[in-house]
């Protein structure tokens, strides 16, 4: 029975899949391909039809709303039916990074206590024994249908492949999950801190998150999005779910470099997709970069850093008329963030390669000083209905998140006269150096305005006598010959003094984490 009256009224994500379903069922809601390039579809009916089987399996195991689910697994079609079966459950989801060490695994399995494991045999494999001593493991799925485990797990863990689900019945719920229910618990961490399960539910993406990015980016049922972001991610998950709620089509492939980027734009004609400058640069290196490859792709969203002009120049060269997308956000304020976009650097507010939009319909962000006074440049804190209810297992952090009833998201920000915004730097990469406060945003900045300069990323290293060292390190465009002094006195000729770096190190790759992002604490220990 329902724990609602009137189930007309009811509103969950898996309720949208239905109506989906129900609506242009024969549209595909996911394209895969796997290791060897085989292609296979998914339609909005097929996805339905599939993930209620995987929901009358977990009903049918004794799984309950609240009961969670971890998956250690590549996306797939299978782990995007896996994800609706769940929903229709009211299990929360949290997808682990399958690169992280046993002990991490144990770490997460010890705070999230899931019931029911989703995981690639290869993970299976690699974790057997910590999934063996994870006592709340109740059912192991295993990602393929390749026929029974030869390893060994515990005796009260039952072990299933996907052929489980094939004999399922419809499925019909005890209780329907609701709007308030959890839906995913994204485990996240940024690129520095201890991870954080942030709980999400239904009413986030239904009334804010969807929304937001239909009217902002634009989002309708004739999009076809290449799909890069490990579903572990909250860029994964959350722009999955985003893009089948809306009827779009997600291409997944199962690696993806900048030539296979290239031709999967050709053959399925992406309209739109989202990566980091790092991988747009690689593209345009590609001898298969040419408008007949790339001109179906009408938007390119860019984010984790600066927008290089380096990676404007080659595309503008082949592809004019794309436009591209900077956006901002985070997995507490479930993907409602800030978004603009722009042809190119002229159309950019004060062409400054550190914009990032305007706040998107359901946000509310405001500039604040240390004593919360609102200021043109200071910590930019948001309200929306998209925001966390805090995070799993974690009563500490969570009352701190909500302290004066805004979300500090621990980013500063400058923002004009009209609304736009400019990311300034993460509060914990403020560099400290002589008495002064140095945003490493900023000297990026000056710095990737060189001709010879690709990407550059600049941290502060603890010294003796400055407190911390502004330290550069530079990545050269190709078959450029630069000197250190040279990109020192460009930066010497645009920055205050204090601001220019104490050391500029070239090197060939910046270190990054899976999304692409520069993680500056492997810098500092360099």
């Amino acid at each position: 029975m329902s724990r609602y009256k009137d189930t007309m009224t009811r509103a969950s994500l898996a309720d949208q899949l239905r109506r989906n379903a129900l609506h242009f069922g024969d549209r595909q809601a996911v394209v895969s391909y796997d290791l060897n390039s085989n292609r296979s579809v998914m339609t909005y009916l097929e996805l339905d039809n599939y993930s209620d089987k995987v929901a009358s399996a977990l009903s049918q195991a004794g799984m309950e709303i609240g009961d969670r689910i971890c998956a250690i697994a590549k996306n797939s079609l299978d782990y995007v039916a896996l994800w609706y079966g769940a929903l229709k459950v009211g299990m929360p989801l949290s997808g682990v990074n399958p690169l992280l060490t046993p002990l991490d695994i144990e770490d997460h399995f010890a705070s999230l206590r899931p019931r029911v494991l989703f995981v690639d045999r290869v993970f299976l494999e690699k974790y057997e024994g910590v999934i063996k001593d994870a006592h709340s493991i109740e059912l192991v799925v295993i990602a393929d249908r390749d026929g029974d485990y030869k390893g060994k797990l515990k005796r009260t863990q039952k072990l299933v492949d996907l052929s489980h689900f094939d004999t399922m019945a419809p499925f019909v719920p005890n209780r329907e999950a609701g709007e308030d229910d959890i839906a995913m618990i994204v485990l996240t961490s940024g690129t520095e801190a201890k991870p954080k399960g942030v709980m999400l539910s239904n009413r986030n993406y239904l009334i804010a998150t969807i929304p937001s990015w239909s009217i902002d980016l634009s989002l309708t049922r004739d999009d076809r999005w290449l799909f890069v972001m490990p579903f572990f991610t909250m860029a994964g998950i959350g722009t999955m779910t985003t893009l089948t709620q809306v009827g779009a089509t997600v291409v997944l492939p199962a690696t993806i470099d900048p030539d296979r980027a290239i031709a999967l734009i050709l053959s399925e004609k992406i309209t739109i997709m989202a990566q980091t400058p790092t991988f747009y640069l690689a593209m345009s290196k590609s001898l298969n970069f040419t408008n007949a490859t790339v001109s179906t792709l009408a938007r390119a969203i860019t984010y984790g850093g600066l927008v290089p002009k380096a990676m404007l120049d080659a595309w503008s060269a082949v592809h004019p008329k794309i436009l591209w997308g900077t956006y901002w956000s985070q997995s507490e304020l479930a993907q409602v963030g800030t978004s603009g976009w722009f042809h190119t650097m002229e159309e950019i507010p004060d062409r400054d390669p550190s914009w990032i939009g305007r706040a998107m319909p359901a946000l509310e962000i405001r500039i604040v000083d240390p004593d919360g006074n609102d200021t043109n440049v200071g910590e930019a804190i948001a309200r929306s209905p998209g925001i966390t209810s805090g995070y799993f297992n974690d009563i500490d952090r969570s009352e701190k998140l909500f302290g004066d009833g805004w979300l500090h998201t621990g980013d500063v920000m400058r923002i004009d006269s009209s609304g736009n915004l400019f990311f300034v730097d993460r509060l914990k990469d403020v560099i400290k150096t002589g008495g002064f406060n140095v945003s490493s945003v900023e000297v990026e900045r000056v710095i990737s305005q060189h001709h010879g300069v690709e990407r550059v990323a600049v941290v502060g290293v603890p010294d003796p006598y400055w407190s911390e060292a502004i330290t550069a390190f530079v990545v050269l465009r190709d078959n450029v010959v630069c000197e250190v002094d040279e990109i020192s006195a460009f930066a010497r000729e645009r920055l205050a003094s204090f601001k220019v770096p104490k050391s500029i190190r070239i090197v060939d790759l910046l270190p990054t984490d899976s999304q692409g992002k520069v993680l500056k604490r492997v810098l500092r220990s360099l």
